[in-house]
């Protein structure tokens, strides 16, 4: 092969990646542009809730409240065109995570970024999509709780306990906010997902490095869960 036919090729080569990832890019940035405005719409919708009680003269509840817990960014959403090889990623990291505590940060990360994923895409009119990634967020939060109880008392594990509880908290919260946006069976979908989430709230308690209640969820939201 002649050394111009080289060049050529490779200069197309070039051109090729560089324009993917400057695509690739574009899309990055916009997603996280998205997920940066729905974080800062919660905290304006719960900040505005507790004005609002608090010039009624109401005493405002703690699970009123805005929760101090941060999302993480979801990075490339379940419409991106190379999101399969994010879902492989993951469960291939999953598996070769074997330390318990380490693994149970490593689903509650999964479970937060649906949420977040699922969250975006409603804001963006993809509402199917983003209550199916929702319930897929729920799934992965529910097996957090079920490695939780299999953690032991020390520090680590009893801050990732605190921290698990204001990660449900925070759950309960977004699918509040996106009640509001859906409709049909989407909005009753979201409802079941509320459902689960308020018994396990309710239910669970820690105690002897156990996290009870988890199972206490009726067969109607499992079974959605389960899909």
């Amino acid at each position: 092969m002649k050394k111009p036919l080289l060049i050529k090729l490779f200069s197309w080569l070039l051109m090729l990646t560089v324009g993917f990832g400057l695509g690739l890019g574009g899309v990055l940035a916009q997603e996280e542009a998205v997920a940066e405005a729905i974080e800062t719409e919660m905290v304006e919708v719960m900040t505005e809730d507790s004005v609002e009680a608090e010039e009624n003269g109401l005493v405002v509840a703690e699970a009123e409240k805005a929760v101090d817990y941060y999302l993480p960014y979801p990075g490339i959403l379940p419409d991106h065109p190379f999101y399969w090889l994010k879902m492989i990623r993951d469960r291939v990291q999953l598996w070769l995570t074997n330390q318990p505590l380490a693994k149970a940060e490593k689903l509650l990360m999964y479970a937060d970024k649906r949420l977040g994923a699922g969250w975006a895409l409603i804001e963006g009119n993809k509402k199917e999509l983003g209550v199916t990634t929702l319930t897929k967020g729920e799934k992965y939060l529910e097996r957090v709780r079920a490695e939780a109880g299999k953690l032991g008392e020390g520090g680590d594990e009893t801050r990732f306990k605190e921290r698990l509880e204001k990660a449900t908290k925070k759950h309960g919260q977004v699918l509040e906010l996106l009640l509001e946006k859906t409709d049909g069976g989407q909005k009753e979908m979201i409802k079941q997902m509320l459902r689960l989430n308020e018994q396990v709230r309710e239910t669970s308690e820690v105690e002897g490095g156990e996290i009870k209640g988890i199972n206490e969820i009726d067969s109607e939201t499992e079974e959605l869960l389960e899909n």
